[in-house]
């Protein structure tokens, strides 16, 4: 999708795995805060990051970031 001629960022997994418990994610983009922030934000909430107490934390360590993290929506 990145190469797509229209898209500008995309966030994914390099592994199997991904991103649940995504609230605190959409919740940030919501109030404006840039892309990169906000995943930075979801991977350290305890309530919904890999390191909260959802789920091992090894399924969400595989996480990035292709394009710029510096866009808001």
């Amino acid at each position: 999708y990145l190469f797509s001629g229209s898209s500008l960022v995309v966030i994914g997994t390099t592994k199997p795995g991904g991103m649940n418990m995504y609230q605190s994610f959409y919740d940030e983009l919501n109030q404006g805060e840039i892309i990169g922030n906000a995943l930075k934000i979801w991977f350290r909430d305890p309530k919904y990051g890999p390191y909260g107490f959802w789920w091992d934390h090894q399924y969400s360590m595989g996480m990035t970031i292709l394009g710029d993290p510096l866009l808001t929506i």
